[in-house]
């Protein structure tokens, strides 16, 4: 029984992990202690150690795909609780860091719109698309710095007309200052 028991141990070395284990739980069943079934555990720890691995791998593709933060964090510390593969810490990093840029210029945008301070805006922007940021982000900002080159030429606009008297030229002025 025992050798037929280091035989499949033996033969589970070249098969999967699910082999591997049931040759492991009959060598323990029958108490056996061997080379063999040593060698077994080894493969088995291995195989296990490549699927995590390669699990993890998938979890960081995914969160530096997502550009999420919570994401990231989740997946560094998966990656770090299992041993830390250098070169996904390293993707992860830098991918924390390019999240924090964009979130960073996100800010200034906003900032600089509720400022309504074109000329910081203009600049903003321009920071915004060198890191990234989501298209939505920036188009907004194009608007609001649209809005702001409009207005002081509305403003004048509006001064003239209501200085000439003219209520036609009024309601024109104003109607353009709407849109």
């Amino acid at each position: 029984v025992a050798e037929a028991c280091r035989r499949r141990l033996t033969e589970a070395l070249t098969a999967d992990a699910a082999a591997l284990q049931a040759a492991l739980s009959e060598a323990q069943r029958l108490g056996l202690h061997c080379r063999e079934a040593r060698r077994a555990r080894d493969a088995l720890l291995a195989l296990e150690n490549s699927d995590f691995r390669r699990r993890a791998g998938i979890v960081v593709d995914e969160a530096v795909e997502a550009d999420d933060w919570w994401k990231l964090q989740a997946a560094m510390q998966l990656v770090v609780g299992g041993g830390g593969d250098a070169e996904q810490v390293r993707r992860l990093k830098e991918a924390m860091r390019n999240q924090k840029r964009r979130q960073e210029a996100v800010r200034e945008l906003r900032k600089a719109g509720e400022a309504r301070d074109a000329a910081r805006l203009r600049t903003a922007i321009e920071a915004a698309m060198l890191v990234h940021v989501r298209q939505d982000d920036v188009r907004r900002a194009r608007e609001a710095l649209k809005a702001l080159d409009v207005r002081p030429a509305l403003f004048e606009r509006l001064r003239r007309a209501s200085g000439g008297g003219d209520v036609a030229a009024l309601r024109e002025a104003v109607e353009a200052a709407r849109q």
